[in-house]
């Protein structure tokens, strides 16, 4: 379950990964999840899936719909979307009025022995109130940790419902620190079950290193374009190592989508409405906007790059950081919380290059008055990136971390081990 569309963004790959993975462990299974009446859904055919639909900007509300845009966890997402900072009770109301009949559908139709919640907030919150005698687990994608602090909206009842949850489910070590010390979540119900990716798509594929082609060096970043995603400090950053006469030259691509109106006049002086995928600009180095990718599209994105940039303020475990890595990419990301141990456990053997992460005036939100250091310290991060490539080029070869561990089978192996202990009836 979950307020979101599944398939986009990182929790929807995360949802729709781990029901590709519990199917292949015979689970029976059914997906709640808020979606637009333009939206394709595309989950395995015994898989039932509940729609619930929000109104797009644009079209006319429909009797049973929600009567505003999906609601996002981040508040930029890559589609259009209504902020958590923007509800009211009368819309809260409403979400659960549209959920809550369609979770118990769902419930009535399978019987399951527990019902599942993507994000430990609002929805989660309402989950648990309403089906008090069945076993309601959550799993925490680290936008929810951060929501819940920077959006006063039901926070203390929200908190409260979390605590009730039966089984919480963190990606990494800090996350479950956060889970004790700011919900005041027993320890025992919380569990780091990590992230995967899947090895059918994210591969190097077999096709001819990057390294082998002359060039510039190919820089590639996937995710929302957004502030929050440090992509203004980035730019910045590549700029000046393009325009420095000892460094090579530099291309960058970008993957996602965009609804951050400065980050897309940085990129270009006209309004990002009216760009098309295609090069943005040419000078000091090429941009080339890629748009919203599949899977599979942004795999062969991946494969025809040589480095990939994650300069994120705040994520809980970045899937496209393990996808980028098992496509052969040398990855530079910020030194988030938790992620160095998450790694160190799942791939000890990752090649990623950390830039050091600015101080927070809250989660996510970066200190204005240190944006120059951390752009200092991300430029040394991609020279440094910059100089393996370089090697790479003169080798011919390139290193490849052991991702194994990361599977998708793996992490929902780790949530199905509690199935037999902690699925019996209540009351």
């Amino acid at each position: 379950m979950t307020t979101q569309k599944p398939h986009s963004t990182g929790s929807g790959v995360y949802l729709t990964e781990l029901v590709k993975a519990f199917r292949s462990s015979g689970c029976r299974q059914s997906v709640v999840a808020g979606i637009y009446h333009s939206d394709d859904v595309n989950f395995p055919p015994d898989v039932t899936f509940h729609p619930v639909y929000y109104t797009e900007p644009g079209a006319c509300c429909r009797p049973g719909d929600i009567p505003f845009p999906v609601l996002g966890m981040s508040d930029v997402m890559p589609y259009p979307s209504t902020r958590y900072d923007q509800l009211t009770d009368q819309m809260a109301d409403q979400l659960e009025a549209a959920f809550i009949p369609a979770i118990r559908e769902a419930v009535m139709e399978l019987d399951p022995q527990v019902i599942l919640c993507h994000h430990l907030y609002l929805l989660t919150a309402m989950v648990r109130q309403a089906f008090p005698d069945r076993q309601v687990w959550g799993v925490c994608h680290g936008s929810d940790l951060r929501q819940i602090r920077n959006c006063s909206f039901r926070r203390d009842w929200i908190r409260q419902e979390i605590c009730e949850l039966d089984r919480i489910f963190v990606l990494q070590s800090e996350q479950k620190e956060v889970l004790k010390s700011y919900y005041g979540a027993a320890p025992d119900k919380v569990t780091i079950i990590g992230s995967g990716y899947n090895p059918r798509i994210f591969n190097c594929g077999g096709e001819s290193a990057p390294s082998t082609v002359p060039g510039p060096v190919r820089i590639i970043y996937a995710g929302k374009l957004s502030r929050e995603k440090g992509l203004l400090p980035f730019i910045d950053g590549l700029r000046e190592i393009a325009e420095d006469p000892v460094m090579p030259t530099v291309s960058l691509e970008l993957a996602g989508g965009c609804k951050d109106s400065l980050v897309s006049q940085r990129l270009a002086s006209v309004d990002w409405e009216d760009l098309k995928p295609g090069v943005l600009a040419e000078k000091p180095f090429s941009i080339k906007y890629l748009g919203l990718l599949s899977q599979d599209q942004l795999a062969s994105a991946f494969r025809r790059n040589e480095i990939f940039v994650l300069p994120s303020y705040y994520e809980g475990i970045p899937l496209v950081l393990m996808e980028a890595m098992a496509c052969g990419l040398i990855p530079v990301s910020t030194d988030l919380p938790g992620l160095r141990d998450w790694l160190g456990r799942t791939i000890p053997d990752n090649n990623v290059i950390f830039a050091p992460l600015p101080p927070m005036v809250s989660p996510g939100v970066p200190d204005p008055e240190s944006l120059e250091d951390f752009r200092v310290g991300l430029v040394r991060a991609l020279k440094k990136g910059i100089s393996q490539v370089e090697r790479q080029r003169q080798t011919g070869l390139r290193r490849l971390p052991e991702t194994k561990n990361a599977s998708w089978q793996g992490v929902a192996d780790r949530i199905l081990s509690f199935q037999e202990i902690h699925t019996q009836p209540k009351g």
